[in-house]
């Protein structure tokens, strides 16, 4: 599991193969497999 904030404090208890991101306003989960679908997000194409 990873979980990475820039600012809010994100909590997770026992959850396998999870990413947590959160930037500014902006909170992504998912799991290991989906992160190739992240660049298909409709705010991924402005970063």
């Amino acid at each position: 599991m990873l979980v990475d904030s820039d600012g809010p404090r994100a909590s997770v208890i026992e959850l396998e193969n999870v990413i947590v991101v959160v930037h500014g306003d902006d909170i992504m989960i998912t799991t290991i497999a989906g992160m190739q679908k992240v660049g298909k997000l409709a705010g991924a194409v402005n970063e």
